[in-house]
């Protein structure tokens, strides 16, 4: 028995002796209070995760606005968000840039779990919107092969099963990928829900 739980964030924190950051990370000011404790921190933070975290605050530092492609309530989006020092966007569409009067300068990164495609849709609308655009493919390589193997696959398929978490923005992908090719698709978390 470990005695682990979950924690919805550091003011939870109790007696705890050690705390694991999650693959999704933690935003910058929770990372430094939690260094301000005693408590032993294993920083379990997915690489490709904290790649855009760098890259939005050196962007910001160097006087860009930063826009991240990306749900704005996920852990992950919220942990980079919080390193940026300037103006940041958050967005899922493109059509949320119409009306935004950026700097001359903006850089582009995305939630790592992310679709390729609608990523790039919201780069070519900035594109043809600023003077200068600094691109940033964040988006993780084990998602974007997951992505293509889920269409090659749906394409063919007469039923698609996606199994995994139902809050889980890779497993929604997997499964938005695989409805557009193969209209009998399911996002199931347990063996139980293949009944019936």
């Amino acid at each position: 028995n470990y005695n682990v739980k979950t924690l919805e964030g550091i003011s939870e924190l109790k007696d705890e002796k050690k705390a694991i950051i999650r693959t999704h990370g933690i935003t910058k000011n929770d990372l430094a209070e939690l260094k301000k404790t005693d408590i032993k921190v294993i920083d379990a933070t997915c690489p490709f995760v904290t790649k855009p975290q760098q890259i939005c605050e050196k962007m910001s530092e160097e006087g860009y606005d930063v826009v991240i492609f990306g749900d704005m309530h996920h852990p992950e989006v919220k942990g980079v968000k919080s390193y940026a020092k300037g103006n940041v966007y958050v967005v899922l569409e493109e059509s949320e840039l119409e009306g935004i009067k950026f700097k001359q300068k903006v850089a582009l990164v995305s939630q790592t779990t992310r679709k390729v495609e609608k990523f790039m849709q919201i780069a070519n609308y900035l594109m043809l919107h600023v003077k200068e655009l600094r691109v940033f493919n964040t988006i993780c390589n084990a998602t974007f092969e997951n992505q293509e193997a889920a269409k090659n696959l749906a394409k063919r398929a007469d039923v698609m099963i996606i199994i995994g978490g139902k809050n889980s923005s890779n497993t929604k992908q997997l499964y938005l990928i695989s409805k557009n090719f193969c209209e009998d698709s399911y996002l199931i978390e347990s063996e139980e829900e293949l009944e019936g």
